[in-house]
């Protein structure tokens, strides 16, 4: 793998050449020793030369990383005259495309000026992109393409820690619907391929003998697993379950400490601990540098009938994440948190009183 600074210096070579088929070749082949960021540098270089062919494929990438940090030069390329434009235009359809899917105010606002620019051609684009605005709101934002349509829907860490922030005992987790959550999974090569490649857990490096963790929240996964850097925690997997067996793993489980548990006496507890196949931990929620919050994040053991209900039954679809967490990783490692991005989480209602005073959750 190249360094940064092999990279830099063959892209300053195709530039200086002007190399088109470097060029195509450099873009496609999304170097992993660079950030998003990075690459988006690049691409805005590239942008705003004219010689090579490759400003609808740069265009393409823009639209699927939908980064905010892309508003201008998406804006400016799909009114720049020097671009080969052809009679319908596409470069600068694909460039409204772009600033819809970014969804932001600022991506609004410059759809609204192209929609002004008194070219017919891209006004109709960007008209169609603002009257289908609020219907194509599943598209918007920061996303992680996960099985099929569905995505890993993220923000800048900086637009979120606020609200990460808030205090108690709260069930955080992504990508909720009404009726599926998203939960994570760390594991080594050997597991995590075979559950990829079946779509459940097992395979003889895998044991329904030994209790297995869940754990909803993104950043907590994180901190135990050192960003897929810990061994055998190398790849992270996003598991999309059942929320109703979510509950109902909540309700069947029972508290890995007395202390958070409403049990007064240790024998009891004890029993009823090693008689549980769901065990149901709290512990304090981390900062990305893995400083300590107020907030308490959960994390859930299973194991016999339970594990193996939840490994072969329970799961809509098992997705390998761990890209995009190395991805992400890099920032950590520069102690860059501008452009740091992780998945949007939200508070799970429980409704369930006797969960709730059990589990001590801030509902």
């Amino acid at each position: 793998m190249k360094t940064k600074k092999e990279i830099e210096i063959e892209f300053q070579r195709l530039i200086k050449e002007k190399d088109r088929q470097g060029v195509w070749d450099f873009f496609e082949s999304h170097p992993t020793a660079i950030t998003q960021e990075e690459i988006i540098k690049y691409h805005i270089k590239l942008l705003k030369l004219s010689w090579h062919n490759c400003h609808d494929q740069l265009v393409s990438n823009f639209q699927w990383f939908s980064n905010p940090t892309t508003i201008d030069i998406l804006f400016e390329t799909a009114l720049n005259e020097e671009i080969e434009t052809m009679d319908y235009k596409p470069i600068a359809r694909k460039c409204t495309w772009a600033l819809a899917d970014i969804g932001t105010k600022d991506s609004k606002e410059k759809l609204k000026k192209l929609a002004n620019c008194g070219d017919e051609i891209i006004e109709g684009f960007a008209k169609k992109r603002l009257i289908n605005w609020e219907k194509e709101n599943y598209r918007k934002g920061l996303k992680q393409r996960l099985k099929g349509r569905t995505y890993l829907y993220l923000d800048f860490y900086k637009n979120l820690k606020d609200k990460i922030s808030n205090g108690g005992k709260q069930i955080i987790t992504g990508q909720q619907t009404e009726e599926n959550i998203i939960v994570y999974q760390a594991f080594n090569n050997e597991i995590a391929d075979y559950a990829i490649k079946h779509q459940k857990f097992g395979g003889s490096n895998y044991s329904f003998n030994r209790m297995t963790w869940i754990k909803p929240n993104f950043l907590w996964m994180m901190y135990r697993s050192g960003w897929a850097s810990k061994p055998n925690q190398e790849r992270i997997l996003a598991i999309s379950i059942k929320k109703a067996f979510f509950k109902h793993l909540l309700a069947k489980g029972e508290l890995s400490s007395l202390d958070q548990s409403n049990h007064t006496d240790e024998s009891i507890w004890k029993k009823l601990l090693n008689k549980s196949e769901v065990r149901i931990q709290w512990d304090p929620h981390h900062r990305p540098d893995e400083s300590k919050l107020e907030r308490k994040a959960i994390q859930i053991g299973l194991k016999g009938s339970v594990q193996k209900e939840f490994g072969r039954h329970q799961i809509n679809f098992i997705e390998d994440i761990t890209s995009f967490v190395i991805e992400q990783r890099k920032y950590l490692e520069k102690k860059d948190y501008q452009f740091l991005k992780i998945p949007i989480e939200t508070k799970m209602k429980i409704g369930d009183g006797s969960i709730i005073r059990k589990l001590s959750i801030n509902d």
